[in-house]
């Protein structure tokens, strides 16, 4: 089997998580239009592996997609979910809220596009970016900032009662307590 066909083939067995196709040719004649999201069960569970947590419990978010000027479009957004995770000092799977938004701005695709117009962009939205095509996956977009959302390192409610515990009856005056106690006895 040639290289070529093992690509192909990883390509067939793609699996997209979220998916919400928006064609732009839904902007003709209007400047914003709202779309609201809310992933399904098994949306959820295969977003849950992606984003390596235990689960993802609800994931709704509310869309924006509103078209600024002839070649820039801009797409805000206000995410919801509840994930479960383990915590890193109890390895107790507890629960997340997590509320975030984002402002994704896009140039549409044309010989005309300015490089400066984009960098000045860039720095008034979370990403800016140029479409390609002419379509949007809010469901790609939406997955993407709450991948960024979602907590690298969880500590539950009860991480620091715990942590009290553990450390309790341990003396530590820094790494260099011992070397204290030598100069302390004059042995050099």
């Amino acid at each position: 089997m040639k290289d070529e066909d093992k690509d192909n083939n990883s390509l067939d067995n793609l699996v997209i998580e979220l998916s919400r196709i928006f064609y732009l040719t839904s902007l003709k004649g209007i400047e914003k239009v709202n779309i609201d999201i809310l992933a399904s069960e098994t949306e959820r569970k295969l977003l849950s592996i992606r984003c390596s947590l235990i689960s993802l419990e609800h994931l709704s978010a509310q869309i924006s997609v509103e078209k600024i000027s002839f070649k820039e479009i801009v797409i805000n957004g206000d995410i919801k979910a509840k994930t479960r995770q383990d915590c890193v000092v109890t390895s107790e799977p507890f629960g997340i809220n997590i509320k975030t938004s984002f402002s994704q701005h896009y140039f549409i695709e044309g010989d005309d596009l300015d490089e400066d117009a984009l960098n000045e962009q860039a720095d008034r939205y979370d990403s800016s970016d140029i479409l390609i095509g002419d379509t949007i996956d809010l469901g790609e977009l939406v997955t993407q900032f709450l991948s960024l959302a979602i907590v690298p390192y969880p500590r539950s409610p009860e991480a620091d009662s715990h942590m009290d515990s553990y450390s309790s009856g341990i003396q530590n005056d820094g790494p260099f307590a011992k070397l204290k106690t030598l100069i302390n006895k004059d042995e050099f």
